[in-house]
């Protein structure tokens, strides 16, 4: 069985990025594109015609989708995860208090906005951007009213 015309008719578009070193400029440039989305499938028969009725890759395109939702549900609660160390091996079991995606950009935010106060800038070493990120996280950290609201707006405490 094929898709009839109205299941194959794509159902949006989605954007899709990607950077590449562009020799001519001699610098990246970031490159981005729509791509139209295929509709969902009514059918298994509908769900083979739409990868060429290839038994193979239309397992592969089912494995590759519950991967991704098992990542995906993964990622909804921290339970579980490990401290990764210096070396790119799991350690201990994460236990400690986080903060959601936009609290720690907001927070990695005054961090540098403090490193500056202290003489951060891009032209210096890498030790001396360290050591002046060092201070400012000291200053945040020693700081007991911005700790406490920090840890009172946004952040959460792993299972």
């Amino acid at each position: 069985m094929t898709p009839t015309t109205d299941s194959t008719a794509a159902v949006g578009t989605k954007t899709v990025t990607t950077t590449v070193f562009d020799l001519d400029m001699f610098d990246d440039v970031k490159l981005t594109k729509q791509v139209a989305i295929p509709p969902v499938p009514q059918t298994l028969e509908e769900a083979l015609a739409a990868v060429g009725n290839d038994t193979e890759k239309l397992l592969r395109v089912i494995h590759e989708g519950l991967t991704a939702d098992a990542v995906d549900t993964a990622k909804t609660t921290l339970e579980g995860f490990s401290i990764v160390s210096e070396d790119g091996t799991p350690g201990a079991i994460y236990t400690g208090n986080y903060a959601d995606e936009d609290k720690g950009k907001l927070i990695n935010g005054g961090i540098l906005a403090l490193a500056k106060i202290y003489g951060y800038d891009k032209s210096l070493s890498v030790e001396k951007k360290r050591a002046l990120k060092a201070q400012a996280v000291e200053f945040m950290r020693s700081n007991p009213a911005m700790l406490e609201s920090l840890k009172n707006s946004g952040a959460t405490t792993a299972e």
